[in-house]
């Protein structure tokens, strides 16, 4: 490697330290600015009362390996309660998978110019890759200075929360578009995004 070649090297890993140092102040600046802020007033309530719906089987394929596994409908004459409620749980997620990606899209559309990007993970629903796994969607966080942070399990209302504050919102839209005030989620969205409480110096 001559001489021009370390320079580059040293210039281009200069930038990418300096760029991930800018991007993370001005995450910590808006976290600080939405603290600060006056809580938003007439948040929508949203709609009181709806019908449970038993949730339909659903087939998983997974990206990684291909495999199909396909989880059927809930048993109520042969399942526990235990079974039911796990079963219950994995339908209800598959089912809200393509509403996690198209908010994960989003996200990802406004977080870029913090230098943040996401994946999910959600391998532990496939019957080969999963053995063993809790049945939890993961979000992996890729971080400004390129290094990948503790994916944590996720409900669709944590990537709820990731879009709204990446758009500079000041409230975020649940189920039944109920609205809730976003600084009550600040020390989930620092969790998420692997930030300290604290600044460090």
């Amino acid at each position: 490697m001559n001489g021009k070649q370390i320079i580059a090297l040293i210039s281009a890993s200069f930038g990418a330290g300096t760029f991930a140092q800018a991007g993370t102040a001005e995450l910590q600046q808006k976290l600080d600015e939405l603290k600060n802020k006056p809580e938003p007033r007439n948040l929508q309530v949203g709609a009181m009362c709806y019908e449970m719906v038993t949730p339909a089987q659903q087939n998983y394929i997974c990206p990684d390996c291909g495999q199909r596994t396909v989880y059927p409908e809930i048993d109520y004459s042969k399942q526990t309660v235990r079974e039911r409620n796990e079963r219950w749980n994995i339908l209800t997620t598959l089912n809200l998978l393509p509403s996690f990606n198209r908010t994960l899209a989003t996200i990802n559309q406004t977080a870029q110019k913090d230098g943040y990007s996401f994946t999910l993970d959600t391998s532990s629903f496939c019957s080969e890759c999963g053995k063993g796994k809790p049945k939890k969607i993961r979000l992996i966080v890729r971080q400004p200075d390129g290094t990948t942070a503790p994916a944590h399990p996720v409900e669709l209302d944590d990537l709820r929360i990731l879009e709204a504050f990446f758009a500079g919102k000041d409230r975020w839209k649940g189920d039944q578009d109920m609205e809730h005030a976003l600084q009550q989620s600040l020390p989930r969205i620092r969790e998420l995004l692997n930030l300290p409480e604290t600044p460090q110096p």
